[in-house]
């Protein structure tokens, strides 16, 4: 594609250099009514996902299929059924709502977070694994703050009329998901505000490019010891990982001060937390209505 004939040559980028260079794509690309934003990555997207699905029609009407198609095919349809699966999808949710709900304490936790963190789920910090910033042949474990419903801590933190709205129409969602039958009861405020406070102790976005301070390693002896008050051992080996020899802890101040804040907090507002967590990650899977209840928010508000 050439650039140059791209360009809106009508408009002079003295006046307007975004209508100058996007104008013409603009034109032909109007916003899709499913969608709350769009660009050439979100084309891509879209075209990636047309053309998974036809190589996953063609294999559903072929011969025999192998194992791991088998398990492809099986995946495709149960997203194409799962209304029918409504009361198998709650009750997979229910099971781990009841591992938190079991937990007494605190002490707990450790275990806690690391079964939630292996099934995906993040509340308080996202785990992953990538390469590591001192060595380009190792692939490391990183800890990076997280737990935030919204996008990022402005939208807690920020003083601003559209912050406020967002806030408020975050307000509205969460009680019309909690006014469904198919979980526990919970209260929406404290949760917010175990958010809010996640989003105090959070680095800002020109904090975390600073490569050099987010470059933390530590082993799992030098962990334990820098925040003890939280048991890294059944962390780690409810995650699968009961060897961790070097990690890389992002923001260390922030880890220091939500484990902290756990710990002296009431169980119960920290149990609801981790609750909304888990639906957060997955109620909106779990059938249309619920998906349209997702996209309302996250899909048009965020």
């Amino acid at each position: 594609m050439n650039l140059i004939y791209q360009l809106d040559n009508k408009i002079l980028p003295g006046d307007d250099l975004y209508h100058h260079v996007n104008n013409n794509w603009l034109h032909k690309n109007p916003l899709p009514p499913s969608e709350s934003r769009w660009g050439t990555f979100s084309e891509l997207r879209e075209k990636s996902f047309k053309d998974l699905k036809k190589i996953i029609e063609e294999l559903k009407n072929e011969g025999p299929k192998n194992s791991k198609q088998q398990k492809i095919i099986d995946f495709y349809i149960s997203g194409e059924t799962r209304d029918k699966y409504h009361q198998k999808s709650v009750e997979k949710i229910n099971e781990l709502i009841n591992i938190i709900q079991k937990a007494e304490n605190p002490n707990q936790l450790g275990q806690i977070l690391g079964t939630l963190h292996r099934y995906g789920i993040n509340p308080f910090w996202n785990l992953f694994v990538d390469l590591d910033d001192k060595n380009s042949r190792v692939q490391v474990l990183r800890l990076d703050q997280g737990g935030l419903t919204l996008p990022s801590r402005d939208y807690y933190l920020e003083d601003s009329t559209h912050m406020a709205k967002v806030r408020n129409q975050y307000s509205i969602f969460a009680h019309k998901l909690l006014e469904k039958r198919d979980f526990t009861p919970l209260n929406f405020e404290p949760i917010f505000e175990i958010e809010q406070r996640l989003a105090e102790y959070s680095w800002t976005p020109a904090a975390c490019r600073d490569s050099v301070r987010m470059y933390n390693p530590f082993n799992l002896n030098q962990l334990a010891q820098t925040i003890p008050s939280f048991n890294w051992i059944d962390y780690f080996q409810a995650i699968g990982l009961p060897r961790t020899d070097h990690l890389v802890l992002d923001q260390p101040d922030f880890f220091e001060k939500t484990i902290q804040f756990v710990i002296t907090s009431d169980w119960g507002e920290i149990q609801a937390y981790l609750i909304w967590s888990v639906l957060m990650s997955y109620a909106g899977k779990i059938n249309t209505e619920y998906s349209n209840l997702f996209f309302e928010f996250f899909g048009k508000v965020v």
